[in-house]
C-alpha cells in the first residue's frame, strides 16, 4: 500500500482532492513527506497519498470483479453441450435416495406399477380448459439460487410462447402439479401422473435451458426421439458399443409421432455416443452417416409441432415464434391479450353507437301528432 500511496501522489500531481481524509497517522506514510510539492504540508501530502491509494485499490477491486463477470459472460455464450451430453453426464454416477424412482432411457422415471410405453392412450395428457389452454401448476422448491430459478422459469415460459401450454405457479387447492426439485440427477415421468409429480433438475448439472425443456416434454407425454416407432429407418444402432445393461435405452416404443418426420435436431434426440462403452458411436444416421444429430440446445420446430398436435392447440393459441427470439418476447402474450381486449371494447362501442342511432331513427319516424304527444309528456326527440 505504501507503494500505491507514493504512486498516487505522483498521479495526483500534488493537487488537493476531496474526501478520503482519515486523520494524521504518520507511521505508514512517512515516505511521502520527503516529496517536493510546493505549498503543501507533509500532513496534506500524506492524506493525498492515502486518498490515491484508496482510489487505486477500489479501481483494482472493480476491475477484478468486472473481469470475473466478463469470464462468466464469455463462458455462457460458448458452445453449450447438447442435451444428451448434459443428461448423461448428470446421471452417469447417480445414486438415488430410497424414495426416488428407477430410471430408464437415461432420465425417464418409472413407477413400479407402470412403464414408459406411450401413455397418451391411457389418459396421461394434462387437462384442457374451456378457453383452449392447458394450465399446468408447478412448484419450484427453494433449493435454487435466483439465477438457477430464472433459467427454470425461462424454460417454463418458453412453452407459452409457442403452444397452448401454460405453466402457472401452484395454488392452494390444486390436486395435481409438477414439483421441480433438485434431487439426484435429471429426470421426469412421462405424462400426467396425478398428485405432486417430481421433475428433478439437480443443481449439479441439470440447470440448462435445454434440460428444462427436455424434462418438461417428458412430463407432457413425450419419449426420446431415438425410441420412435420408425427409428430404424433413420438411425442404425450399434448394439456392440452400448454399455452392458444399457441396451434397453434403445428399445423401440410404439410412439405417437403426430404425423411429423424423424427429427435429428429434436431436443429429445440423444447424441452419437450416448451410453457408449468404448468411445465408439452407439447410433449412426442412415442413409447419410455424416448427418449431425443430437446437438439440440432447445426445442426444434418438429418438437413444437408435435406438442401442438398432441394437445390440439389452435393456430390462435399456438403462436409460432422463432425460439431464438422468444426470450426477447416475454411480454408477447400479455400484449396480445391487451390487444384483444381493446378490440372487444371497440366492438362494444360500435354496437352501442349502432343501437343509439337506431333509437334516434325510430323517434324521428314517429308521426307528427305522436311527436307532439311525446313533447307534451316531456320526452325528447330529434
Amino acid at each position: 500500500m505504501d507503494g500505491m500511496a507514493g504512486a498516487g501522489v505522483a498521479f495526483l500531481g500534488c493537487k488537493k482532492t476531496n474526501g478520503f481524509d482519515e486523520g494524521s497517522q504518520q507511521s505508514r506514510w512517512s515516505a511521502v513527506k520527503h516529496l517536493d510539492c510546493p505549498g503543501e504540508t507533509s500532513h496534506q501530502m500524506e492524506n493525498y497519498g492515502r486518498s490515491a491509494a484508496a482510489i487505486m485499490f477500489f479501481c483494482f477491486v472493480s476491475l477484478l470483479l468486472l473481469s470475473c463477470s466478463w469470464a462468466e459472460e464469455v463462458s455462457s455464450v460458448g458452445k453449450e453441450p447438447s442435451v444428451g451430453e448434459l443428461l448423461e453426464r448428470a446421471n452417469r454416477d447417480r445414486v438415488p435416495d430410497a424414495d426416488e424412482p428407477e430410471l430408464i432411457g437415461g432420465d425417464i422415471a418409472v413407477r413400479a406399477d407402470r412403464n414408459a410405453d406411450p401413455c397418451t392412450a391411457t389418459g396421461c395428457l394434462w387437462l384442457k380448459y374451456t378457453d383452449g389452454k392447458v394450465y399446468i401448476p408447478y412448484y419450484i422448491h427453494n433449493q435454487y439460487s435466483e439465477r438457477e430459478r430464472a433459467i427454470i422459469e425461462r424454460g417454463l415460459q418458453s412453452f407459452s410462447d409457442v403452444s397452448c401450454i401454460r405453466f402457472r405457479p401452484y395454488q392452494n387447492g390444486d390436486h395435481e402439479w409438477i414439483s421441480i426439485e433438485s434431487r439426484n440427477g435429471c429426470y421426469s415421468y412421462v405424462g400426467r401422473q396425478g398428485g405432486a409429480q417430481t421433475v428433478s433438475l439437480s443443481r449439479q448439472g441439470c440447470i440448462y435451458h435445454s434440460t428444462v425443456q427436455h424434462e418438461l416434454l417428458h412430463a407432457l407425454g413425450f419419449n426420446h426421439e431415438q425410441t420412435r416407432s420408425d427409428r430404424d429407418n433413420y438411425i442404425r444402432v450399434h448394439w456392440d458399443n452400448i454399455m452392458n445393461g444399457m441396451e434397453y435405452n434403445f428399445y423401440i416404443i410404439d410412439t405417437l409421432n403426430q404425423g411429423t418426420p424423424y427429427d435429428y435436431n429434436s431436443v429429445m434426440q440423444y447424441e452419437r455416443y450416448a451410453f457408449s462403452k468404448n468411445n465408439l458411436p452407439t447410433m449412426e444416421p442412415i442413409p447419410d452417416p455424416n448427418i449431425t444429430f443430437g446437438q439440440a440446445t432447445q426445442m426444434s420446430k418438429n418438437d413444437i409441432d408435435r406438442l401442438n398436435r398432441l394437445y390440439q392447440c389452435s393456430k390462435v393459441e399456438a403462436v409460432k415464434i422463432p425460439l431464438h427470439f422468444s426470450h426477447f418476447l416475454c411480454g408477447y402474450e400479455e400484449r396480445e391479450r391487451e390487444k384483444r381486449q381493446r378490440e372487444r371494447e371497440r366492438k362494444r362501442e360500435r354496437e352501442r353507437d349502432r343501437r343509439q342511432t337506431d333509437r334516434q331513427m325510430d323517434v324521428f319516424l314517429i308521426e307528427p301528432k305522436s311527436r307532439m304527444q311525446l313533447t307534451s309528456l316531456g320526452v325528447d326527440h330529434p
